[in-house]
């Protein structure tokens, strides 16, 4: 992946086609994570999971209020951001083996949250041993520090 860059109307990267799939594949699990999340079919007993939807209130019982009456809302807007990066990748302009991602000015924060998202699922799969993700994770930190340095 080459830094991101302004343009006119946004920004632009160019991936290799290898990581442009990646981070569509990478996109479309957490937005069927956020999916599950938003019906209620989570197991919040997950590191991952709770990683994303921590306890609102140390109570159990007001924790749980919480999520059922917030989680639907929540796991919604977090899989528009996911869609963002998902648009992105299924969109971006393919040139032998790369293709350039725009992601326009008003879905940069889209990108970055989904980005966010991703990393903290990786890092804690990391953490519980699975140091396969560690390159992912290390080349998405790439990814969203060269997106937020171009802004």
């Amino acid at each position: 992946m080459h830094a991101w860059q302004k343009v006119h109307d946004g920004v632009e990267a160019v991936f290799d086609l290898d990581e442009a799939k990646m981070l569509e594949n990478l996109a479309e699990q957490l937005k069927r994570l956020h999916r599950a999340a938003g019906q209620g079919a989570l197991n919040f007993e997950d590191p991952a999971v709770l990683r994303l939807y921590p306890d609102a209130y140390d109570d159990a019982e007001e924790a749980h209020e919480f999520r059922r009456l917030a989680l639907p809302e929540l796991a919604a807007a977090r899989e528009r951001y996911h869609d963002a990066v998902i648009v992105g990748s299924v969109t971006a302009k393919r040139e032998g083996d790369t293709a350039t991602v725009h992601v326009g000015s008003e879905e940069i924060d889209d990108w970055l949250r989904a980005l966010s998202d991703m990393r903290l699922v990786l890092t804690t799969r990391v953490e519980q041993g699975n140091e396969a993700f560690q390159g992912v994770t290390d080349w998405l930190g790439y990814v969203q520090a060269t997106l937020l340095e171009v802004l």
